[in-house]
């Protein structure tokens, strides 16, 4: 068991089979259920650098993701349309800084700035971000952090006061019971008496004469543990406790569906399309790269923004990795919203990749709406009761993308326009400013003979099925976009 000083542990009661040295069933407490859940929470590429740092030099490979993020973390700064645009990618913000209970992301904690002289300037007030490295329009840096008010001040507030954000368990009824059984594999269902007999009797025991009981405490580095093993086991709890480590390393190839059956991909969706040049192998219509402008590559980077949830969720739902499609059924089975948006994600990225996330068909993250009392630099979403509205002005979102030199322009992605990369089937990335046309060729080793090239075109379905890929599979792009380059070659003959 690892200690860790100073971070808070969670007691969990394991029912363990002595002889087959696995975990037969755990009973916990409403906190270790909020830490499960809040994985689903965790943006893609917050879980593949918590996984890279938890486990070195051996690290779970989740399909073509970790080669995405290490392109971004390679790729130079004047490739993107500011040094803020680069770290919103590799540190994406999860939707509550304390989602998971304990302290095992390494995001900073979100703060909100404004223009160091927005003391003395009207229009040095009106913006506010959630990075202290973007100037304001009048050159300064906006690092001066403006003070939420302290959590024992809220009572003193008018009822409408709210920061804007969002707790991805809403509606899941954890807060009304105090236990919870977790199987294995990482279903989780409401404590009860009855239900626990029907499982283990289920699982073929009579009594508890091979079972034995061990309560553990649980702190950083087995949540990671169990996040590592969430992706690569059948069995996590076992593997994290009673073996710790993960079994295996996600190497499988995965049935991927091709866009043309692709389950909730809507066809009739064709108002966007990205164009890409394509390079691949004649006889089995393998991708070798793709050659392509910076539309694309903001749609590949769009991947390490989106969280867990909503991954799976517009991925479809006959997917086998891990154990990650139990707890996904479980933690939507525990909402308690049963109305007609009861199915929609809560888990989705944050109104600044808004770009980026339209031809995957994401539900963004609203900005809030928020009000600054220029008096004592609070930040709010409404006026309160009581206090002299002069003291208050609207204070929009200052976007990443906009460099404080040129009016932001909607829908501008966080590439530097006019770029070209290149892209391998494993979605490694990189600028064709800083590679080499004849060396690319080179390194194929293959007579040109052999190679073929076309242009194809994507939309929201080859979108979905790429990212689908992109979580399954190193062979993202032939699975992902296979079967259009095949229907087109077939169309030529």
């Amino acid at each position: 068991m690892a200690v860790d000083s100073g971070e808070p542990k969670f007691s969990l009661r394991l029912l363990v089979d002595e002889e087959k040295n696995k975990v037969v069933l755990a009973e916990a407490g409403k906190d270790f259920v909020y830490v499960l859940f809040s994985f689903m929470a965790l943006p893609m590429g917050t879980i593949v650098r918590l996984l890279q740092k938890h486990q070195k030099p051996q690290r779970v490979v989740v399909g073509s993701f970790n080669n995405l993020y290490q392109s971004v973390l390679e790729m130079g700064i004047d490739n993107f349309q500011h040094e803020a645009c680069k770290q919103s990618l590799l540190y994406p913000r999860p939707l509550r800084d304390e989602c998971l209970k304990l302290n095992v992301h390494d995001t900073e904690v979100t703060g909100y700035f404004m223009c160091r002289e927005s003391v003395n300037r009207d229009y040095c007030r009106r913006y506010y971000s959630i990075l202290n490295i973007l100037r304001c329009s009048c050159g300064q840096l906006m690092d001066k952090e403006i003070q939420l008010p302290e959590e024992d001040d809220l009572d003193d507030l008018d009822d409408s006061y709210d920061l804007g954000e969002i707790d991805v368990l809403d509606g899941v009824s954890v807060s009304n019971q105090s236990s919870f059984f977790i199987t294995d594999d990482l279903k989780v269902v409401s404590g009860s008496v009855v239900l626990m007999l029907k499982d283990l009797k289920g699982l073929g025991y009579t009594g508890f004469d091979v079972l034995d009981e061990i309560l553990l405490d649980v702190g950083p580095m087995e949540v990671l543990t169990l996040l590592e093993c969430l992706f690569s086991s059948d069995a996590p709890l076992t593997d994290t406790f009673l073996r710790k480590q993960s079994s295996q390393c996600i190497t499988r190839v995965h049935d991927v569906l091709a866009p043309g059956r692709q389950e909730n991909a809507d066809a009739t969706e064709t108002d966007q399309v990205v164009t890409l040049d394509v390079l691949f192998r004649k006889k089995d219509k393998k991708i070798l790269y793709v050659e392509c402008g910076e539309d694309f590559i903001d749609l590949l980077l769009t991947f390490l923004v989106v969280p867990l949830e909503s991954v799976w969720e517009i991925s479809g739902s006959n997917l086998i990795l891990g154990c990650i499609g139990n707890l996904y059924k479980s933690f939507k089975g525990l909402r308690l919203n049963e109305g007609p948006n009861a199915s929609v994600s809560k888990c989705v990225p944050s109104w600044y990749y808004s770009h980026q996330a339209q031809l995957l068909g994401l539900s963004i993250q609203q900005p809030p709406v928020i009000y600054c009392n220029v008096c004592e630099f609070q930040l709010m979403n409404s006026y309160i009761a009581g206090l002299d509205p002069s003291h208050y002005i609207r204070v929009a979102f200052f976007d990443p993308r906009y460099d404080g030199r040129a009016p932001s322009v909607p829908g501008r992605g966080f590439l530097k326009r006019g770029s070209r990369f290149t892209v391998t089937d494993d979605l490694t990335i990189s600028p064709m400013n800083s590679s080499s046309a004849i060396c690319l060729i080179k390194q194929l080793e293959m007579d040109l003979d052999e190679i073929d090239d076309h242009v194809i075109s994507i939309s929201k379905a080859e979108a979905i099925s790429t990212l689908r890929a992109s979580l399954m599979t190193s062979a993202a792009l032939t699975t992902g976009l296979g079967s259009l380059l095949a229907a087109k070659s077939k169309g030529e003959n």
